[in-house]
């Protein structure tokens, strides 16, 4: 794995595999990082096919400013893909087809925005007065997969346009300062959506004692 110098202290790689949850939560702290200022995110919410079949993507982005919305998936590189990343992917498509998951999940992003005040004002400084409008009207277009992952993935890699949404893959690496662990942790990603200025990855210092996701949302 890779490590980073920095001051003469050295900071290694974090090892997540086992550990996909505390993977999440790292990555769901930055998430305006990755995705931008005018987006919100939406914690896991079950979607089902027209069968019932039932599926949970990680989380929802939604981008107040270009009207997009996205579908997260976390995964860690030891995952199998064919038996365990692409039937997952193949279940979203299918419950996103069945307009009642798509009814089901502009009530829920509705209902969090209004009872959210930080949400609601997101949307108000992005000109949208008219929430269950304007979450309808993002909806009605088709979602774009973002895949975050600690590492790369030639695998998952090689199967890139055979994915049923337009995807892209996200490798999000952590290193943590050794003898530390979690109080100072450096994040090295790629924002979704670059701005123009900007030509090389991010490297983002992060120093906290305790990762609380709860605040984030």
């Amino acid at each position: 794995m890779d490590i980073l110098i920095k001051d003469g202290v050295k900071y290694s790689q974090t090892d997540f595999q086992g550990k996909e949850l505390e993977f999440e939560k790292v990555v769901f702290t930055q998430y305006k990082h990755l995705f931008g200022e005018n987006t919100i995110l939406f914690t896991k919410r079950k979607i089902q096919t027209a069968t019932g079949i039932g599926t949970i993507p990680d989380a929802f982005v939604i981008d107040c400013e270009k009207e997009k919305w996205f579908i997260i998936e976390v995964e860690i590189s030891n995952h199998d893909v064919y038996s365990h990343i692409v039937p997952q992917l193949t279940k979203f498509s299918s419950a996103l087809n069945n307009p009642q998951t798509r009814k089901q999940l502009v009530k829920f992003f509705e209902s969090e925005i209004k009872t959210d005040p930080f949400k609601n004002a997101l949307l108000l400084s992005n000109g949208k007065t008219e929430v269950f409008k304007t979450v309808s009207e993002i909806l009605d277009s088709n979602p774009e997969l973002i895949i975050i992952i600690e590492q790369q993935h030639e695998e998952l890699t090689s199967i890139f346009n055979s994915l049923p949404f337009k995807t892209k893959i996200n490798v999000f690496k952590t290193f943590t300062r050794d003898g530390l662990e979690q109080e100072d942790s450096i994040f090295q990603i790629e924002p979704i959506f670059k701005e123009r200025r900007q030509t090389k990855t991010e490297l983002i210092p992060f120093v906290s004692k305790e990762t609380k996701v709860k605040n984030i949302f």
